[in-house]
């Protein structure tokens, strides 16, 4: 037996298993990926810093699902309100921050201008690029706003 090739190949398994264990555990700090925050100019334009900013409101993107009911509530305590669409730009807002869950609204009278989905459900919600009905019992996330 080659004793000197085991020492050498014994060094080399060792070495392997120190940078495997190294890259292991800082491999979340070398493919650090930033985490996205709201833009720093919606505090400006009298958003806080949970809340985003469009067309001079304020609206809050839950990350909780709960009814519509509760929905209401979470957004009474934040001096606010479902957010009511009143347009196409603020649909288009609205659903591309929402693009992944769903979240409750509350749409105007016009809402047939920028919407033609058929209601089954009496609740509305947007997200995954759409608008639906929904039942108000079913836990959605929800969006509240309040005047910048």
């Amino acid at each position: 037996m080659n004793w000197n090739l085991m020492t050498q190949l014994g060094t080399i398994v060792i070495l392997k298993a120190i940078a495997s264990s190294l890259f292991l555990m800082y491999s979340s700090q070398i493919f650090y990926t930033p985490v996205l925050r709201e833009e720093p100019t919606s505090i400006t334009k009298g958003c806080s810093v949970s809340w985003s900013f469009f067309n001079g409101k304020c609206y809050y993107f839950s990350t909780r699902s709960q009814t519509w009911d509760e929905s209401l509530v979470t957004c009474a305590e934040f001096d606010s309100h479902l957010a009511v669409v009143n347009g196409k730009e603020e649909l288009m807002f609205l659903k591309n921050r929402t693009q992944h869950e769903r979240h409750f609204i509350i749409t105007s009278q016009r809402d047939a201008e920028f919407d033609s989905s058929p209601r089954s459900f009496s609740c509305v919600v947007v997200g995954f690029n759409s608008v639906d009905s929904a039942s108000c019992t079913t836990r959605h996330r929800c969006i509240c706003e309040k005047n910048a």
